[in-house]
């Protein structure tokens, strides 16, 4: 089925929800309204070289580092989510 969202037009629910998800990310962008995959932590967040406690409302921004800890099933769902690669050291 297609679906409508904001005017736009998407083939499936699926893509519709991803356009939804990243719409709140570009509008809040606080931890809280990130639908991570259950069981991921956000253990730090490191602000222009500061690193501060995350809460729920810690507000994630563009050059933020986030420490995560993910399963290894959930990593493409994490990286899809945030748009971003995970590195490993």
């Amino acid at each position: 089925h297609k679906v409508a969202v904001d005017g736009i037009t998407f083939d499936s629910k699926r893509e519709a929800r991803r356009y939804a998800d990243l719409r709140l990310l570009e509008r809040a962008r606080q931890i809280r309204d990130i639908d991570f995959p259950e069981g991921v932590l956000v253990g730090a967040v490191q602000k222009g070289g500061k690193v501060v406690a995350p809460s729920g409302a810690t507000r994630i921004e563009e050059g933020d580092v986030i420490v995560l800890f993910v399963l290894a099933a959930d990593v493409p769902a994490v990286e899809t989510l945030l748009q971003v690669s995970i590195d490993f050291f």
